[in-house]
């Protein structure tokens, strides 16, 4: 993993798609549609051990426990990290699996448990993909074996999340409440594709829980719930699809804007929680 060199490059301002891509995003932005509302709905109910709302550029997701499950980053922090960098951190855990000959590192955020970084190593084919999101931009790397010259052979693509600002929502909800966290379907769909192209089915299956909450920036409990409950599928299921990045995108698009936008609600009486996308 030395030899990665992520480079991001913050920006507030619309989604703007650097490069090409296995999915041709030219013209990407004449396709996007409008960011989801924040949704209306108030309440006075807080989730237990959430004691305040946290201004931020990125909206808060909690965990059944009423933890933070998405990234809360201020506006004001430039915290531009390569994967080596997240890696040697001293505020993340990491876990490593080995499935088929593929090595899978997912490195996670103690303080709330969201995934900043996941790596997929092929020993087979030599090709290591990471995904690093700092709540502002999505990077993805390939770092491959040049046939001619044998030397590593690297491509990155930076993209921006254009979340919307506002209060964070950590509010305990009794219906759907939108968390200001939307990703383009394109991104997404670029980001777990890359992750997983080449593994074998029961890799596929151990890679996509980390890749998808990397590429949206939440927690590994908050895509798991939303891909159930949206696209109602499993990922052993997803593993045996083609491009599943691909295609799970188009169903957690559901209003078909290409944004996936998460929506939260939590029971206050059993503690239990529930995310969509929209």
């Amino acid at each position: 993993m030395k030899n990665l060199k992520t480079k991001v490059t913050l920006s507030c301002a619309t989604l703007l798609i650097v490069g090409g891509s296995v999915y041709s995003y030219t013209s990407f932005q004449n396709h996007q549609g409008s960011l989801p509302k924040q949704s209306s709905v108030q309440t006075n109910n807080k989730i237990s051990n959430s004691n305040k709302v946290i201004k931020s550029a990125h909206a808060l997701v909690v965990n059944e426990n009423g933890t933070p499950a998405a990234q809360a980053l201020n506006s004001e922090v430039n915290d531009n990290k390569t994967f080596d960098e997240v890696l040697n951190s001293g505020d993340t855990s990491t876990s490593t699996q080995s499935v088929e000959g593929s090595e899978i590192t997912t490195i996670t955020n103690n303080d709330n448990e969201t995934v900043a970084a996941i790596s997929v190593s092929d020993n087979q084919s030599g090709l290591t993909v990471s995904i690093v999101n700092n709540g502002t931009n999505v990077t993805v790397t390939k770092t491959s074996i040049d046939d001619l010259t044998g030397e590593p052979k690297v491509e990155e693509q930076t993209f921006a999340l254009q979340n919307t600002t506002g209060d964070a929502q950590a509010m305990a909800w009794t219906s759907w409440g939108y968390t200001n966290i939307a990703v383009g379907a394109r991104v997404f769909a670029y980001a777990v594709d890359t992750a997983v192209v080449g593994l074998g089915t029961a890799a596929v299956a151990a890679c996509l829980p980390g890749a998808i909450a990397a590429a949206v920036g939440c927690s590994v409990t908050a895509a798991k719930g939303f891909v159930s409950f949206t696209a109602g599928v499993s990922f052993g299921y997803l593993a045996t699809v083609k491009s599943p990045g691909q295609w799970l995108s188009s169903k957690l698009d559901t209003n078909r804007n290409g944004w996936i936008a998460i929506y939260y609600r939590h029971n206050p009486t059993t503690g239990a929680a529930q995310w969509k996308t929209v």
